[in-house]
């Protein structure tokens, strides 16, 4: 398998993650992509937007919605799948197993309730078939590649 990664995701992330993609065997080349951050060239209809945390997520579809709205119809233009992938794997030392995890989850920095983005996203969700995972930021590449590798069945 080989993996594009978008020219425009953060240097330090794409360090990180190219880093456990070399550890997992994974091919990988950097070029601007169309939409998401992560895809496999060969079948680019299963699309990775990565997100450094709950917090980012909620800003995409809070204060952000109008761009985050651009790119997950770009995704649904090209008929692929997106699949969110969080890096955060707990809130509050409890693992998140679910979306409605969410529910527990305050915003040290805004007013944003964990619920407000768990609803909107449960919108999203039901509109753009989008899916949504979270792993610890040691376990992005694996997730990548599971998700690419399960293709648009999730």
């Amino acid at each position: 398998m080989i993996v594009q990664i978008d020219s425009r995701e953060p240097e330090s992330a794409r360090k990180r993650i190219c880093k456990q993609l070399d550890k997992l065997g994974v091919k990988w080349f950097v070029s601007k992509l169309y939409c998401g951050d992560y895809c496999n060239p060969v079948s680019p209809t299963v699309l990775i937007e990565r997100k450094k945390s709950i917090g980012e997520l909620a800003q995409n579809v809070t204060v952000q919605y109008a761009r985050f709205k651009a790119e997950l119809d770009r995704a649904k233009s090209l008929g692929a799948k997106l699949h969110i992938v969080v890096e955060e794997k707990c809130i509050n030392r409890a693992p998140i197993t679910e979306l409605s995890d969410l529910i527990n989850w305050h915003s040290p920095y805004t007013q944003v309730s964990g619920e407000r983005v768990f609803r909107l996203l449960c919108g999203l969700q039901r509109k753009y078939a989008i899916s949504i995972s979270f792993c610890a930021k040691s376990e992005t590449g694996a997730k990548i590649i599971e998700l690419i590798e399960l293709g648009g069945k999730k």
